[in-house]
This record gives structure tokens, sequence and C-alpha cells, in this order.
């Protein structure tokens, strides 16, 4: 008995990254779609930030608790 084999080759493409240079405030949402978000800034209770990938913060982060 011959059994046939089915290779199936996925191509990943090369994540973007989403950088924001300004302040995020409240209210705000920012959303980086396929990739990272990196935030240069500071982001303010009440905003929303999200990413496909990994977040990056490099700015006060302020919330709730």
């Amino acid at each position: 008995m011959i059994k046939e084999v089915v290779k199936t080759v996925v191509k990943n493409e090369r994540q973007q990254s989403k950088i924001v240079h300004h302040p995020i405030r409240s209210g705000q949402q920012v959303y980086a779609a396929d990739g990272d978000l990196i935030i240069m800034a500071s982001v303010s209770a009440g905003a929303e930030i999200l990413a496909d990938g990994n977040i990056h913060v490099y700015g006060a982060l302020r919330g709730r608790k």
C-alpha cells in the first residue's frame, strides 16, 4: 500500500512595528495590527493600547490599580 504525503509550506511575512512618538491621552486607542507597538511617550489612564505582537512603553504608563 502506497501512502501519499502532502507537504505544506507556510510563509510568514515579517512583522512590522508601529512606533508612536506622541503621548496617548485618555480615551484614545492605538492598535498595531500584525506586529509590535512601541510607544516613546507617556500613556494616560483611560487610554487603550493593543497589538498583535509585543507592546513596549518607554515613558510613564498610568492606569488604575
